[in-house]
């Protein structure tokens, strides 16, 4: 799970630094792959660990956090506004290769999944 979590962080700061076409449409794909992996693992993962008494609970949480995404974006986007684009997207992904190496380096049990 962690692989594909820090590959995500590194497609999206590649997809920043490239200009290339090509290379641009393959990042893009990479995404997506890793994007659905992600999901499906996500799921996957909150339906078999958490108890059937808390699953509605959690779930919510998970569902609030799809929903708080655009506060994101609209803080990604005031970053893309002041130093451009290409910066932010390479300074996006890797915050999130570098935060995930650093959960897989202090949590054990989502270090074993």
């Amino acid at each position: 799970m962690l692989v594909v979590l820090i590959s995500t962080g590194l497609l999206q700061a590649l997809l920043g630094g490239v200009s290339a076409l090509p290379v641009v449409f393959l990042t893009m794909a990479g995404l997506g792959f890793t994007g659905a992996i992600t999901l499906t693992m996500n799921n996957t993962l909150l339906q078999t660990i958490v108890d059937d008494e808390y699953r509605g609970r959690v779930m919510s949480l998970y569902f609030i956090s799809f929903g708080i995404q655009p506060i994101g974006a609209l803080v990604a986007g005031r970053i893309a506004e002041s130093w451009g684009l290409q910066p932010t997207l390479v300074g996006t992904g890797a915050l999130v290769a570098a935060g995930m190496f650093v959960v897989s380096l202090l949590a054990r049990r989502v270090r074993d999944l």
